[in-house]
């Protein structure tokens, strides 16, 4: 009995190794993957409420909305995301916004493209007819250090990825 039980000394640490290690990085790359979809579904959602915000306030609105609203209301629904890591860009026919909504909610560092393009108001006058289509588009820049880990991976670095959400609808009234 006695050579039997000297000969597994070495067996619980051995088992850790085969057993353990991998287990604890699967159990933290389920955590992860989660995180990032649970990130992906709620920017998902405040794409969907912000343009839906913005084409309830078509032309039959007397009252004006800003990148500045738009913003506000995409940082209140996006609860759990940064402001300063996710980006928002607002299209319709003729114009183009992009800024971060951090900075679209202070009205700073807000990039405007298109013809007649208006930083004040969104959509500009021309664009805010029924029938129009609204497109708001979020994207959110995710850090993952488990992708530095991954067999295969050549990187050597922290591993990054741009999650991207979008909505479009069109103004109905």
């Amino acid at each position: 009995m006695r050579l039997l039980r000297g000969r597994r000394s070495g067996s619980a640490l051995l088992e850790y190794v085969f057993v353990g290690i991998p287990s604890l990085f699967l159990t933290l790359s389920v955590f992860e993957v989660s995180l990032g979809m649970w990130q992906y579904h709620t920017m998902a959602e405040a794409a969907q409420i912000a343009a839906r915000y913005v084409v309830t306030h078509g032309a039959a609105c007397a009252c004006a909305v800003t990148p500045a609203n738009i913003a506000t209301v995409v940082g209140n629904e996006a609860v759990g995301l940064s402001a300063a890591n996710t980006n928002l860009t607002l299209k319709s026919a003729s114009a183009t916004i992009t800024c971060t909504v951090q900075n679209c909610m202070n009205a700073v560092s807000v990039t405007c493209a298109g013809a007649g393009c208006p930083t004040a108001v969104f959509p500009p006058a021309a664009d805010a007819a029924a029938g129009n289509n609204i497109t708001v588009i979020l994207t959110y820049n995710i850090t993952n250090p488990l992708l530095m880990y991954w067999p295969g991976g050549v990187q050597m670095s922290t591993g990054s990825y741009t999650l991207g959400a979008q909505s479009v609808q069109e103004i109905l009234y």
